[in-house]
């Protein structure tokens, strides 16, 4: 009972020690904590409100800047928590040095994201509001911050990507070009009149009015199939206007092709 009173009461003085040389570190650490935390949610929304205002920065520069300036607070808040605990930050930051040049030599994991969001912003792919297609991936761009990019698919999923891919992979700009080229098919038989199914096929396409009449859209036989002709047809419109169009249009061939009385071919 002696041995056990006695091993307490050192457990107590040890805790008692502790607490008196830590307890007011620990208490500055965590306030220090919370300041740097506030702060920098405080003074990266500055600088979000502060550059939206700039003609010149759109939103997906305004987001990046800001994750920029809220990183880099919480970064510095962690060395001065380091510095009140006696940690020698001194090397902490030669390795934030380190870490920054890994940034332009484009190493692997995070720091590849954050250098791969730097050369989005430099060479501007893609803006805020552009869609995009990477791989199988496709969306409208929301936002860039300093890791990844948000994207907004067709059916309204929010997807995170890392900067990382957009950068590595081949990216195709849907909405760079104000015009795109849209194509039509269809496969008609061989015993059709191919003459009034391309004539048919250039009124349906051309009497849109958001197709373009310069240069004018123009039917052709693209194959020549078993099952029978694969005839097509391109014309323009506005970029923002594709899909729109190009549904429509596919009702208004198969509805006209039919009531004319053209035997539709399963395959060319």
């Amino acid at each position: 009972m002696d041995q056990l009173q006695a091993t307490v009461m050192k457990w107590t003085d040890t805790l008692v020690a502790i607490v008196t040389t830590y307890g007011l570190q620990v208490i500055a650490a965590i306030i220090i904590l919370v300041i740097g935390w506030i702060a920098s949610r405080w003074i990266s929304a500055g600088v979000a409100r502060t550059l939206s205002k700039i003609k010149a920065c759109d939103s997906m520069l305004v987001e990046f800047f800001a994750s920029l300036v809220r990183y880099a607070i919480l970064a510095f808040t962690v060395i001065a928590v380091l510095e009140k605990f006696g940690v020698a930050t001194t090397s902490f930051v030669a390795i934030l040095g380190a870490a920054g040049l890994a940034i332009g030599l484009a190493l692997q994991g995070t720091l590849t994201s954050v250098a791969a969001g730097v050369m989005l912003l430099i060479f501007r792919p893609f803006r805020a509001g552009d869609t995009i297609e990477v791989g199988a991936l496709s969306g409208t761009v929301k936002g860039l911050s300093l890791f990844v990019t948000e994207l907004a698919t067709a059916d309204n999923v929010k997807v995170i990507v890392p900067n990382s891919k957009l950068w590595g992979d081949t990216l195709r700009n849907l909405s760079a070009n104000p015009r795109r080229k849209i194509d039509f098919t269809l496969n008609i038989g061989y015993r059709e009149d191919v003459t009034a199914a391309l004539a048919l096929l250039t009124e349906v396409v051309g009497s849109d009015q958001r197709i373009d009449p310069s240069p004018a859209p123009k039917a052709v036989i693209a194959t020549l199939g078993d099952a029978g002709l694969k005839i097509s047809i391109s014309g323009w419109c506005a970029a923002s206007d594709v899909g729109a169009v190009k549904a429509d249009l596919n009702q208004q061939i198969v509805t006209r092709f039919t009531a004319a009385g053209y035997a539709l071919a399963v395959g060319g």
